[in-house]
């Protein structure tokens, strides 16, 4: 069994759950805390509201893990990060020292993220998307300072900050998936958030490959950033069989190499 700490991603919303517009999915930690538990390991899943910064986040995470008795005095942690979530587990590794075995980041910023530069530049470069985030509950501009916090120059001071600590084993999971399979929500935005033919195709939707590296490659998986999360919101059934079976293995392949730190 073992002791995981799974970090969900940005929320602008200033809550845990996934929005699509005006519709609230789920929390954004249920697939990976279901998935983790059916294995058979311990799941904390902190609340990352209230604040955006990685940093601040970490000290949250940090100050839940204290309040709950057995999470404050279990000797070895597993941190799991999805997207920004993986940048929380880097800032809380140094504040858990010596107890934390293994940090590994699904779809994560490492070294920032063109999403950021859209989210910025969106009211000025594409109106009328605009008006329709709006319309549907979504202002982008009175976001702006979280977005800059996820820039390539941000990313670069953060790199500088937190670097990988020896004594960690870390990993990432390299996902990626075509333009053409990616879920449908990702679709209107995939060409303004890949602005270079090279790009394409080497994302998962919103984090570019090269961003997502972080320690030892486990391997890479066909899935987009909604369905790395554990979220399937493909119409066609024979799509969503295989993003589930895709997920499936990542959860198993993460768990296996968490399990290979464990001390003997």
């Amino acid at each position: 069994m073992l002791n995981i700490v799974f970090l969900h991603g940005l929320n602008t919303y200033g809550d845990d759950l996934l929005h699509l517009g005006p519709v609230r999915l789920a929390a954004m930690h249920a697939p990976w805390e279901k998935a983790l538990s059916q294995r058979g390991h311990r799941v904390f899943c902190p609340s990352l509201s209230g604040t955006h910064d990685s940093a601040a986040q970490a000290q949250r995470v940090y100050e839940q893990l204290q309040e709950h008795a057995t999470w404050s005095t279990t000797e070895e942690l597993h941190l799991i990060g999805h997207s920004t979530g993986g940048l929380a587990a880097r800032a809380l590794a140094p504040l858990l020292g010596s107890r934390v075995r293994s940090i590994v980041t699904i779809g994560t910023p490492h070294c920032g993220t063109d999403a950021s530069r859209f989210a910025q530049e969106l009211a000025a470069q594409y109106p009328r998307m605009q008006r329709l985030m709006s319309w549907l509950g979504y202002d982008t501009q009175s976001r702006t300072e979280i977005y800059e916090l996820f820039t390539q120059e941000s990313a670069r001071k953060f790199q500088t900050r937190f670097p990988p600590l020896a004594h960690i084993a870390c990993a990432f999971a390299l996902c990626e998936k075509r333009e053409r399979e990616v879920s449908w929500p990702l679709r209107p935005l995939y060409r303004q958030l890949h602005p270079t033919p090279e790009s394409i195709d080497h994302s998962d939707g919103f984090i570019h490959s090269a961003s997502q590296a972080f320690g030892a490659c486990l391997d890479r998986f066909d899935l987009d950033h909604f369905e790395n999360l554990g979220f399937i919101l493909h119409v066609d059934p024979r799509r969503r069989r295989l993003a589930r079976k895709e997920f499936e293995k990542l959860v198993d392949a993460i768990c296996l190499f968490c399990a290979r730190t464990v001390s003997k």
